[in-house]
């Protein structure tokens, strides 16, 4: 009864293992060669440079 036990489990571990593998495969990845894509250079091509003397400006106004 223990072999039993034994090899159900070991069968559930392979099939689940079997399953994850093949569902990473099937995800598109980058292209072989690209460079690594990382947030901070999104982030600085959408963002605007400051401009302190509008805030300074305005800031007066606002007094």
């Amino acid at each position: 009864m223990n072999s039993a036990l034994l090899r159900m489990l070991a069968m559930l571990v392979t099939l689940l293992t079997v399953a994850v593998l093949s569902g990473c495969a099937d995800k598109p990845g980058p292209p072989p060669g690209a460079p690594p894509a990382t947030i901070n250079q999104q982030q600085n091509s959408q963002q605007a440079p400051p401009t302190y003397g509008q805030t300074r400006e305005m800031q007066k106004e606002g007094q």
